[in-house]
């Protein structure tokens, strides 16, 4: 009997934590072939040329957007536990402070990504030296790139806050969510791909309703089970304002520099240290976020020494 009842218990919790894993594989799958034959159908495109803008995007844009959301898949994997363990404990004053945390790095992270990556969707690709047959190919994919990137603010939301209702042992909740935002992603789709002035970017469209109709349930639903206090000064705003600070010192320096791999470099090195120095000046990033890695540091120094 006991047995039987563990047995259950796993299922109730690994059943909906796989098919919430499933889903967006699963839409992705599906784009697949809706996205070509909406092109062609309905959107007039030529069949190879409608497999060409699908194959930009999906090899392209896709491959660079999940650079930086693979942090989202780490901060989503640590709370789960760190989570699960104060609730077990009945630490709530614990569970809010991870929760807290992890709401916070979710939005230090995925803010400046986003912005980043949108303002040089073009020298990125440049870099990167994707082979493109057009000049307007590359500037189709570059605004497919500046759009589809700010999914990574949504994204890793949407996996942090998975995370924390994981480890509430609200599973079901990320699972419907996801579900939800799925099922308007493949409906926009449908409708925007089919439109011949929107057609190909009718995509990222529905990825950003898709993980933005996921997000705003789930901080919700966060903040009513993990008993949170609404706190978005440090939650959103600081480093927001990190951000748009950011992007001001990339947007001067973008008019004053010209062109070249090595000044995307650069630009890439610039906009990591003016939001690190902004996110410390308006207190987004705070002393106990960097200690991990001033630890990390210090047994490095002590290893070399011996």
């Amino acid at each position: 009997i006991r047995q039987k009842a563990l047995m259950r218990r796993l299922l109730s919790l690994a059943i909906p934590i796989t098919l919430a894993a499933c889903i967006v594989p699963l839409a992705s799958f599906i784009d697949s072939g809706m996205v070509v034959n909406r092109l062609i159908d309905a959107a007039g495109f030529a069949r190879e040329e409608a497999r060409a803008m699908y194959g930009r995007y999906s090899g392209y844009v896709i491959t660079l957007i999940n650079v930086p959301t693979a942090l989202a898949l780490a901060i989503s994997m640590s709370l789960v536990p760190a989570v699960s363990a104060g609730m077990g404990r009945g630490d709530w004053k614990g569970v809010r402070r991870q929760s807290h945390t992890g709401l916070r790095m979710s939005f230090l992270i995925g803010l400046p990504s986003s912005l980043g990556m949108s303002m040089l969707a073009r020298p990125i690709l440049e870099l990167v030296r994707y082979p493109f047959p057009t000049a307007e190919a590359l500037t189709q994919t570059a605004e497919l790139l500046s759009l589809s990137s700010f999914t990574i603010v949504l994204f890793t939301v949407v996996q942090a806050t998975s995370g924390i209702l994981q480890g509430l042992r609200k599973q079901r909740i990320p699972m419907y969510t996801l579900l939800a935002g799925v099922g308007l992603k493949v409906l926009i789709n449908y409708t925007f791909i089919g439109t011949p002035a929107i057609n190909i970017y009718g995509a990222p469209m529905g990825s950003l309703v898709c993980y933005g109709v996921s997000m705003l349930p789930n901080l919700y639903y966060v903040h009513k089970y993990a008993h949170l206090p609404y706190d978005p000064l440090n939650i959103f705003i600081k480093p927001l304002a990190a951000t748009a600070a950011m992007g001001a010192v990339l947007y001067g320096l973008q008019k004053a520099l010209p062109s070249g791999s090595l000044v995307t470099l650069m630009l890439i090195a610039a906009g990591v240290v003016a939001y690190l120095f902004f996110a410390r000046l308006f207190g987004a990033l705070r002393k106990e976020d960097l200690a991990p890695f001033q630890r990390k540091l210090r047994r490095k120094n002590k290893d070399r020494c011996a």
